[in-house]
């Protein structure tokens, strides 16, 4: 991905200024959730609710976060392409710039640098760091020192869902699906409440997962495993255990922790669609090595 901005212009010049678009987006379809009051789910509606969120969580959890951020499996080229689709469903920006943001999150988790931290302030860790100029720098910054994300930018399709409204396309799709298949209760709720709830949904494990819960593993940072985020958040509540190694595809370490997106991962090994698994038996041992994906070096 070409960029033309340095990073000491990104420290110098984004501090601490309002993203007014992105403020427009939350406080629209924040409001536009409101309609639920006076809109009944009906069982269509309810069905398109669960159906996009799993995909779109999935989009998330496996394609952005597992397969793109931390390279914990790998896959060919379609199937990247699909499953960077799938993410930009949750309406949360571009693969590359989800990606860069969250490297950027691991590379400093709770100290400055940190774009979305919890430890001053719980609504600054949970949604309001959205509305920075210097989150997007920060994204910026990541990607600009992982050559496998510019790798992956120089793909046409992946350059497009990228960029300007590429990202936008395959949300306003789904939301114009939920139009046709069941109207008005179809969009509101399959459309936008689906979009905020999943939004709080990643936003959780961000804000609450470095706030309370369990910490079996000693980080650098205070990442915390929560149970009861097990229903949203398909595997990634177990948060501390990702800290501890961010490279592994399964963030399960005993058999009552829930975790579908590593076992759709390990399905996927199975059919023959992903590659290269990364299931260390020690996971934990394995966290002072630094993820290359993480720092932008070489692998």
């Amino acid at each position: 991905m070409a960029h033309t901005t340095s990073p000491s212009m990104i420290q110098r010049g984004a501090s601490r200024r309002t993203d007014w678009p992105v403020v427009a987006i939350l406080v629209v379809l924040h409001a536009a959730c409101l309609l639920c009051i006076a809109v009944p789910p009906t069982a269509v509606s309810l069905i398109l609710f669960g159906g996009w969120f799993m995909l779109a969580g999935f989009g998330i959890t496996v394609g952005y976060h597992r397969l793109l951020s931390h390279r914990a499996f790998e896959c060919g080229i379609w199937h990247k392409r699909v499953w960077a689709t799938l993410g930009t469903l949750a309406l949360q920006g571009g693969p590359v710039f989800w990606v860069g943001l969250h490297r950027r999150h691991h590379q400093f988790s709770d100290r400055d640098g940190d774009p979305h931290s919890p430890r001053h302030r719980l609504l600054e860790g949970h949604m309001l760091w959205m509305v920075r100029t210097e989150t997007k720098g920060g994204a910026i910054l990541g990607a600009l020192t992982a050559r496998d994300l510019r790798a992956i930018s120089t793909d046409p399709y992946m350059k497009w869902l990228d960029r300007g409204f590429g990202p936008l396309v395959p949300w306003v799709i789904t939301m114009a699906l939920c139009w046709v298949i069941d109207g008005v209760p179809g969009l509101v709720w399959g459309g936008v409440a689906r979009t905020v709830f999943g939004w709080h949904a990643t936003w959780l494990v961000n804000s609450v997962g470095h706030r309370w819960g369990k910490r079996p593993h000693s980080t650098d940072d205070s990442s915390r495993n929560v149970w009861w985020l097990a229903p949203i958040a398909f595997g990634d509540q177990w948060h501390n255990n990702h800290h501890a190694n961010p490279r592994s595809a399964v963030l399960t370490e005993a058999w009552w922790q829930l975790d579908p997106s590593g076992w759709l991962i390990l399905l996927l090994g199975k059919l023959g669609l992903a590659q290269s698994i990364r299931r260390p038996k020690n996971r934990y041992a394995e966290r002072a090595q630094l993820d290359p994906a993480l720092d932008g070096s070489d692998s």
